[in-house]
């Protein structure tokens, strides 16, 4: 079970403009108005219009039965029967940066997947596990209406 899953529908897309040709920035918010998302994609191979809803899952293992301490190399064979099975785009990342209003009992966690970005703001308990240098992965799956 991941750590953090909530469910978003996307405000807008690329509001700044395009910046690169295969990547969009979506600008999403939780169904229950908690949370808010800014995060890149990569256009080419997965796209969340306007009005999409979907369920967003963070978690720091991909397969649960893996152990963590060992350190082999990574082999597709992982994801058998992995928590990336049930999602449609998944993709690995660093926390570089965590902030906390304590007034407001918010954090938010900003992640770098190679490049693309993600800035995710929520209740402060639910992301405290996040802190800078945490290896992370997200699970994005489209909610059919």
């Amino acid at each position: 079970m991941a750590l953090v899953s909530t469910n978003f529908v996307v405000e807008e897309v690329d509001k700044e403009g395009k910046i690169f040709d295969n990547v969009s920035r979506i600008y999403a918010r939780s169904e229950n108005g908690e949370s808010s998302l800014e995060l890149d994609i990569n256009s080419q191979i997965y796209s969340l219009p306007v009005g999409q809803a979907f369920t967003l899952a963070i978690d720091t293992e991909i397969a649960k039965n893996r152990q963590s301490e060992n350190k082999q190399h990574w082999h597709p064979s992982i994801l058998d029967n992995s928590i990336a099975s049930q999602y449609d785009y998944v993709m690995h990342g660093t926390v570089y940066r965590y902030e906390v209003d304590l007034s407001r009992h918010q954090a938010r966690i900003y992640v770098s997947f190679g490049g693309l970005l993600m800035s995710f703001s929520g209740d402060q308990h639910t992301i405290s596990n996040y802190q800078q240098g945490k290896e992370i992965y997200i699970f994005i799956r489209k909610k059919i209406a």
